[in-house]
């Protein structure tokens, strides 16, 4: 089972001039979790990219926060050792996303 919970923002990730889309995605099956997932249209398609660093699960994580910031994806997620904030550059090279942390 998995959830977009509504917030899904639109920005320019990769500065090619077209709006990718981010937002947190639910999903359930022996545990709970959260992910940042990236969607980008590519010739017709949709393109989606887990950020790996962003999966939290269990009863005391969450995503707080989620913003696209000078072409930085930016998030905020809290579990049992605290709330951390973390920027994520993605860049769509040759139909591939590559993703690393700032």
């Amino acid at each position: 089972h998995l959830n977009v919970g509504g917030k899904i923002i639109f920005g320019d990730l990769d500065g090619d001039g077209i709006n990718e889309a981010i937002a947190p995605v639910g999903y359930c099956s022996v545990s709970c979790g959260i992910s940042v997932y990236v969607f980008k249209l590519y010739q017709g398609k949709i393109k989606l990219v887990e950020i790996p660093e962003t999966s939290v699960g269990g009863a005391a994580k969450a995503i707080n926060s989620l913003k696209i910031s000078n072409s930085l994806v930016v998030v905020t997620e809290s579990d049992f050792d605290g709330t951390r904030t973390n920027s994520y550059q993605v860049q769509f090279i040759n139909g591939q996303f590559v993703i690393t942390s700032k």
